[in-house]
């Protein structure tokens, strides 16, 4: 503990002694519970390192803790480590692949990818707001569907984590023409929610990279140069909250 001091790591050394104090009064189960916190804590402040350290305490004490085997994957894949960010992954998801946050109406049955790569979904469906069903297809059974309770829409977070920022200013930015031209992308794909990646040629026609059925969208926390984009963030997570009463009423008319 003496450790952290000399490096500079005043937080990490007392939260290690006060861990440390708590251990000696904890019973097992509070201990593996305080481990895996104390390791969600600061992958939720982008500490990486630390979070790592904690994780793999909890995992000591309990090898079968799932979410400790899931958060330490998605470290070590960001790392480059992809065989231990693998091997975790299996750790996890042969143990249990389909996690149900169960709140209230409306339910939703989220389609997930068991590395990184899945679209952040907290901001677009609220745990606070609806029952997510999240089935990590990577490790599914087709049989396990009909196990889970009755939902009201499947949404896709499966997808490149593509950063969207928006401008109130985009048609002036783009011209009618190249306007003209994404409305008719959106209009072919035909999905509720997607992402385009394109550029503009000095031409003013369009350069299409790629289309997809998912789309990274969320407010800007950590990195303060990017905070100008929240604005725009919010204003599509207003209108996927709009949108996602129009689509339960639209499928209950279709199943009628």
């Amino acid at each position: 503990m003496c450790n952290y001091r000399v490096a500079g790591l005043s937080d990490d050394a007392t939260i290690a002694e006060l861990a440390a104090l708590a251990f000696e009064q904890s019973s097992r189960p509070q201990t593996v519970l305080m481990l895996y916190n104390l390791g969600t804590m600061f992958l939720m402040t982008q500490r990486p390192i630390s979070a790592e350290k904690w994780l793999r305490a909890a995992l000591r004490y309990d090898p079968e803790l799932v979410v400790a085997h899931q958060n330490l994957a998605s470290i070590l894949e960001l790392d480059g480590n992809k065989a231990e960010a693998q091997y975790h992954r299996d750790q996890a998801y042969r143990r249990q692949n389909v996690f149900i946050d169960a709140v209230v109406a409306p339910t939703v049955l989220v389609l997930c990818a068991a590395a990184t790569g899945n679209v952040p979904i907290d901001f677009l469906l609220p745990v606070a707001a609806i029952t997510r069903i999240k089935w990590i297809m990577d490790y599914a059974v087709l049989e396990q569907s009909d196990h889970f309770p009755t939902y009201d829409l499947v949404f896709n977070a499966i997808g490149d984590q593509d950063v969207t920022a928006r401008s109130s200013a985009v048609v002036t930015v783009l011209g009618p023409a190249a306007m003209q031209v994404l409305r008719a992308i959106g209009q072919r794909l035909n999905l509720d929610y997607c992402g385009v990646d394109f550029s503009l040629l000095e031409d003013g026609r369009i350069l299409l990279f790629e289309t997809n059925a998912t789309m990274l969208a969320h407010p800007e926390q950590f990195h303060t140069t990017l905070h100008y984009k929240n604005c725009y963030v919010q204003r599509i997570l207003d209108a996927f909250a709009c949108m996602m009463p129009r689509r339960i009423d639209a499928s209950n008319c279709v199943g009628q």
